[in-house]
C-alpha cells in the first residue's frame, strides 16, 4: 500500500507542491521507512549537471556524516530516453532539494534529470517496490 504525501514543509496539499513523496501506508514513520521523492524545479537559473552537483556535494559533505558509503559516484546516466545525472548512497540521512531529514538506513538513489523546462529530482529507496516504479517512470 503506498501513500502520495508533499515532500518538505508546505500546504499538506501534494497536488499543489513542487515536490512529492511516496510512501507506504504501513509506515508508523514514513520518512523512517523505505521512501521515494520526487522535486520539480520550473525556474532554475542553475543548470540540471549544476543543480545535481550541488546536492550531491551537499550529501557527501554534510556535517552529521550520515553517509555511510557512495555506492555509486557521480555520473552521466539515462532515466527512459532522457539524460540524466544520478549517484547513490547507504546512508541514514539525505539532503534533498526540498529538505536534510534522518531516514531508515539504506540505499538510496538520487536521479537528476530534464523534460521540456522543468529539472526533476527522484531520490529513490533501493527497495524492489521502488526499482518497478523507477523502471516504468515516464514523463508526460
Amino acid at each position: 500500500n503506498m501513500k502520495v504525501v508533499e515532500a518538505g514543509f508546505g500546504s499538506g496539499r501534494p497536488e499543489e507542491s513542487a515536490g512529492i513523496g511516496i510512501i507506504e501506508t504501513s509506515a508508523k514513520e514514513p520518512l523512517l521507512s523505505p521512501h521515494m521523492a520526487i522535486s520539480v524545479f520550473t525556474d532554475s537559473k542553475t543548470t540540471l549537471k549544476q543543480l545535481a552537483q550541488e546536492n550531491y556535494d551537499k550529501n557527501v559533505n554534510h556535517p552529521s556524516n550520515s553517509i555511510i558509503s557512495v555506492t555509486e559516484s557521480f555520473r552521466e546516466g539515462k532515466l527512459g530516453n532522457n539524460d540524466s545525472y544520478q549517484y547513490s548512497f547507504k546512508t541514514k540521512g539525505l539532503v534533498t532539494p526540498d529538505e536534510e531529514y534522518f531516514t531508515q538506513e539504506g540505499e538510496y538513489r538520487f536521479i537528476w534529470t530534464q523534460s521540456g523546462s522543468k529539472i526533476y529530482c527522484l531520490m529513490v529507496a533501493d527497495t524492489p517496490t521502488f526499482n518497478q516504479i523507477l523502471s516504468t517512470f515516464k514523463f508526460n
